[in-house]
Protein backbone atom coordinates (compact mmCIF):
# COMPACT_ATOMS: atom_id res chain seq x y z
CA UNK A 1 0.00 0.00 0.00
CA UNK A 2 1.13 3.75 -0.79
CA UNK A 3 2.10 5.14 2.28
CA UNK A 4 -0.83 7.85 1.41
CA UNK A 5 -3.04 5.10 1.92
CA UNK A 6 -2.57 4.05 5.31
CA UNK A 7 -4.08 5.22 8.47
CA UNK A 8 -2.29 8.39 10.17
CA UNK A 9 -0.65 6.02 13.25
CA UNK A 10 0.19 3.25 10.33
CA UNK A 11 1.91 6.45 8.53
CA UNK A 12 3.93 7.75 11.69
CA UNK A 13 5.62 4.84 11.93
CA UNK A 14 7.58 5.32 8.94
CA UNK A 15 11.18 6.63 8.97
CA UNK A 16 11.09 9.99 9.10
CA UNK A 17 14.34 11.31 7.43
CA UNK A 18 13.32 15.05 6.37
CA UNK A 19 14.76 15.61 9.91
CA UNK A 20 18.49 14.96 9.18
CA UNK A 21 21.10 17.57 7.97
CA UNK A 22 24.67 16.44 8.88
CA UNK A 23 26.80 19.30 8.99
CA UNK A 24 30.38 19.12 8.22
CA UNK A 25 33.20 21.62 9.60
CA UNK A 26 34.07 24.12 6.35
CA UNK A 27 36.14 22.87 3.62
CA UNK A 28 36.73 19.64 5.39
CA UNK A 29 35.13 15.75 5.00
CA UNK A 30 34.96 15.92 9.03
CA UNK A 31 31.21 16.20 11.09
CA UNK A 32 31.09 18.95 13.47
CA UNK A 33 29.92 17.31 16.59
CA UNK A 34 25.99 18.49 16.30
CA UNK A 35 26.76 16.39 12.65
CA UNK A 36 28.21 13.35 14.65
CA UNK A 37 25.30 13.31 17.35
CA UNK A 38 22.97 13.14 14.21
CA UNK A 39 24.87 10.71 12.87
CA UNK A 40 24.53 7.99 15.47
CA UNK A 41 20.75 9.14 16.04
CA UNK A 42 20.36 8.33 12.05
CA UNK A 43 22.23 5.38 12.40
CA UNK A 44 19.74 3.97 15.16
CA UNK A 45 16.56 5.13 13.25
CA UNK A 46 17.91 3.42 10.27
CA UNK A 47 18.70 0.17 11.77
CA UNK A 48 14.67 0.44 13.38
CA UNK A 49 13.75 0.68 10.06
CA UNK A 50 15.95 -2.04 7.85
CA UNK A 51 13.74 -1.68 4.77
CA UNK A 52 14.21 1.86 3.86
CA UNK A 53 15.96 2.80 0.65
CA UNK A 54 17.90 5.73 1.54
CA UNK A 55 19.37 8.55 -0.60
CA UNK A 56 22.48 10.45 0.92
CA UNK A 57 22.81 13.13 -0.53
CA UNK A 58 25.79 16.30 -0.19
CA UNK A 59 25.16 19.46 -1.72
CA UNK A 60 27.23 22.45 -2.76
CA UNK A 61 25.95 26.05 -3.61
CA UNK A 62 25.46 27.05 -6.82
CA UNK A 63 28.86 28.24 -7.84
CA UNK A 64 30.69 24.76 -6.99
CA UNK A 65 33.56 23.55 -8.79
CA UNK A 66 35.00 20.42 -9.66
CA UNK A 67 37.09 20.55 -5.90
CA UNK A 68 33.57 21.38 -3.87
CA UNK A 69 32.02 18.61 -5.99
CA UNK A 70 34.68 16.35 -4.69
CA UNK A 71 34.32 17.64 -1.25
CA UNK A 72 30.93 16.80 -2.00
CA UNK A 73 31.18 13.11 -3.05
CA UNK A 74 33.75 12.73 -0.11
CA UNK A 75 31.61 13.70 2.55
CA UNK A 76 28.04 11.55 1.22
CA UNK A 77 30.59 8.57 0.99
CA UNK A 78 32.13 9.15 4.88
CA UNK A 79 28.46 9.07 6.01
CA UNK A 80 27.53 6.09 4.30
CA UNK A 81 30.96 4.17 5.59
CA UNK A 82 30.15 5.78 8.78
CA UNK A 83 26.50 4.03 8.97
CA UNK A 84 28.13 1.15 7.98
CA UNK A 85 30.73 1.11 11.06
CA UNK A 86 27.85 1.72 13.14
CA UNK A 87 25.68 -1.21 12.26
CA UNK A 88 23.70 -0.26 8.92
CA UNK A 89 23.48 -2.15 6.05
CA UNK A 90 24.80 0.23 3.22
CA UNK A 91 23.27 -1.29 0.36
CA UNK A 92 20.34 0.26 0.92
CA UNK A 93 22.11 3.56 0.83
CA UNK A 94 22.75 5.10 -2.07
CA UNK A 95 25.37 8.21 -2.09
CA UNK A 96 24.10 11.50 -4.55
CA UNK A 97 25.91 14.70 -4.86
CA UNK A 98 23.73 18.09 -5.85
CA UNK A 99 24.18 21.69 -6.58
CA UNK A 100 21.48 23.53 -5.32
CA UNK A 101 20.38 26.94 -5.66
CA UNK A 102 21.03 27.98 -1.91
CA UNK A 103 24.96 28.63 -0.94
CA UNK A 104 24.37 25.88 1.63
CA UNK A 105 27.00 22.54 1.85
CA UNK A 106 25.83 19.82 3.97
CA UNK A 107 24.78 16.32 3.65
CA UNK A 108 20.75 15.80 3.67
CA UNK A 109 18.83 12.33 3.87
CA UNK A 110 15.85 11.40 1.42
CA UNK A 111 14.02 7.73 1.75
CA UNK A 112 13.48 6.50 -1.82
Amino acid sequence: AARADLPADAQATYFDASRYALTFVRKLDQLTPAGEQLLGQLATDLRTFPDELVAIIATTGPNGNDESDLLSRRRALKIVRSLGELGVDVSRLRPETRRTGAAVDGVFVEVR
